[in-house]
């Protein structure tokens, strides 16, 4: 899975409450072999499109994270295996 920002005026949402740029959208992503990973798009992290990390399920807070998203239909599924900066080409 190719993860790239949808478009660069998504990077940023603004706030409701105040009308400011205060959130970042995400992507829970959940591979073939179960293993969850967040993707935050933006400026290359450890990403070349943003940034990567890796969701610990028995963790009570990502536990309670996932319970929530999945409900909410947020989770996108793949096919492939998980994102390593093994595959980040220098």
């Amino acid at each position: 899975m190719v993860l790239r920002p949808r478009c660069a005026r998504q990077l940023r949402l603004k706030s409701a409450a105040s009308n400011t740029l205060a959130y970042t959208p995400f992507q829970i992503i959940r591979y073939s072999n179960k293993v969850p990973q967040l993707f935050i798009p933006g400026t290359p992290a450890n990403h070349p499109n943003g940034a990567v990390l890796n969701l610990h399920p028995l963790s009570n807070g990502v536990k309670q994270l996932l319970s929530f998203a999945e409900k909410a239909g947020f989770i996108v599924d793949s096919d492939e295996l998980p994102f390593t900066t093994d595959e980040v080409k220098e």
